[in-house]
């Protein structure tokens, strides 16, 4: 599931995006959300939040995509509102933050 965006990511207000999923995932199936945000710099700080729950684990992949692991349980079927903020900004570069993509991901292991 893939929700394209591109959004300008402000520090005063979140960007809301809606991942939809018709699917109910089994065991054996691990799930990651990930976003991708031009001009993310290594001290930019983005809070996310799926479904009104913040989201926790977010590691770098590559210069301008996070990744966070999510659970079956975190999901509802149909619609799931994914607010995305920056919380702080880069002392590197003034350039606005972009988010680009939105993605869910299901790999079975």
């Amino acid at each position: 599931m893939h929700y394209l965006l591109p959004e300008a990511l402000p520090e005063d207000k979140p960007v809301r995006a809606t991942i939809r999923a018709f699917e109910q995932f089994p065991k054996g199936v691990r799930l990651t959300l990930q976003l991708e945000v031009q001009n993310l710099q290594t001290d930019v700080e983005v809070a996310v939040r799926l479904n009104d729950q913040p989201m926790a684990g977010w590691q770098r992949d590559g210069n301008s995509r996070l990744t966070a692991p999510v659970t079956p349980e975190m999901l509802r079927q149909g619609s799931n509102p994914v607010d995305t903020q920056l919380v702080k900004g880069s002392a590197k570069s003034a350039d606005p933050r972009t988010v680009v993509a939105l993605e869910l991901h299901a790999v079975r292991e």
